[in-house]
């Protein structure tokens, strides 16, 4: 037989063996670990920014409440203060009504 008349060229095929799952994992990551990746990053700073914003908020009420109390404090003082000489007067004279009443009684009884 003559191979001349049929044109026939020696063919050749390669065949590619895929590696072992566990080879390409160590490799090459998979795709979505990436997108996993962004969104941890991304809720971790948004997270770290919400907390920093909700301490903020809580400093500044802590700091207007002593402020609110010091001014609460000085009201009382100064309605005490405008109430003690009412009081004053009412136990002068109530003093003076004892002391009468004494003197009446030390006076009876001598």
């Amino acid at each position: 037989m003559n191979f001349n008349n049929f044109h026939l060229q020696p063919t050749f095929s390669i065949g590619i063996v895929p590696q072992p799952s566990q080879a390409k994992s160590v490799n090459h990551p998979e795709p979505y670990i990436g997108y996993l990746a962004v969104s941890f990053v991304s809720l971790a700073i948004i997270g770290l920014s919400l907390g920093c914003f909700l301490r903020y908020r809580n400093c500044q009420k802590q700091a207007r409440l002593p402020s609110r109390e010091i001014i609460h404090q000085i009201e009382l003082l100064n309605n005490s203060q405008k109430r003690v000489p009412d009081i004053a007067q009412k136990m002068t004279i109530e003093r003076r009504q004892q002391i009468e009443i004494l003197e009446k009684i030390w006076k009876k009884s001598s």
